[in-house]
């Protein structure tokens, strides 16, 4: 009777599900944004059209190639990270906030053109994204092996 309990799998959460659903197609359309961007393909034709993308393509643009690189790759690890969360592994957590906090980093050292005044309001509404979803994860952080 104990051999029973012991094999019944926990279900992950619902809400810690849909919570990392959103970051990854989050992350996955910021893949896409800077791929374009890198590559400088149609730009004026749809992405400037796009309510919130807009915004970041117009802070792309003041990039340069090393800049979209990095951000790919860190979009990319990001989704490797929370692909961890989703199978309730630690690591996954961690990987997560690295790369968020040097996410929020990166502008401050390629796009400086963009004025300082400028960045600190745009990471200042970032990092409260990225606190709250931290946060969220971080709840479930004791569930994790």
């Amino acid at each position: 009777m104990n051999d029973n309990l012991s094999e019944t799998k926990v279900a992950k959460p619902i809400f810690l599900w849909i919570m990392i659903s959103l970051s990854m197609v989050a992350n996955a359309v910021s893949i896409i944004i800077n791929v374009f961007l890198l590559f400088g393909a149609g730009l004026d034709s749809f992405l400037l059209k796009i309510p919130v993308i807009d915004v970041i393509t117009e802070e792309g643009m003041h990039g340069n190639v090393l800049y979209f690189l990095l951000k790919i790759a860190l979009h990319a690890a990001c989704i490797y990270g929370l692909i961890l969360l989703l199978n309730m592994q630690r690591k996954g957590f961690y990987i997560y906030v690295g790369t968020q906090v040097v996410m929020l980093l990166l502008p401050f050292l390629f796009l400086r053109s963009l004025g300082m005044s400028y960045l600190m309001l745009m990471q200042a509404v970032s990092l409260i994204f990225t606190l709250l979803f931290i946060f969220i994860f971080a709840v479930y952080l004791p569930k994790m092996k």
